[in-house]
């Protein structure tokens, strides 16, 4: 059975095309890449197990500077402004993070997850 000219190009562009596995296989097998792309896998994978480790019983650790900012963030989603939990101006950190806290809360979720 003889190949149409049109099927006959179209078989050879995708045999251009396709990279035969074992070809990919044994590159990853000689790549140095692969081993950095694991080292960096491993650290991110116990980097997360380290954290889901420390919160797992009492939750995140709260700082001074967290109850600030949720505070004005929370200020910020009730209409008050940049104020802390005392009504007083909030001028000793960033505007950005309260911001993105007041955001995703406007958005439904509550500040104290966002943080």
């Amino acid at each position: 059975m003889e190949l149409t000219p049109i099927r006959r190009k179209t078989d050879q562009i995708l045999e251009r095309m396709v990279i035969p596995a074992a070809s990919v296989f044994n590159y990853l097998r000689r790549s140095q890449v692969r081993v950095l792309d694991i080292a960096i896998l491993l650290t991110a994978f116990l980097g997360a197990a380290h954290i889901l480790i420390r919160t797992s019983n009492y939750g995140p650790e709260w700082e001074v500077d967290s109850i600030y900012y949720i505070s004005t963030a929370e200020n910020l989603i009730a209409g008050n402004g940049f104020e802390d939990f005392f009504q007083i101006p909030y001028i000793d950190g960033g505007p950005v993070y309260p911001l993105l806290l007041a955001f995703f809360g406007l958005l439904g979720i509550d500040p104290i997850d966002t943080g």
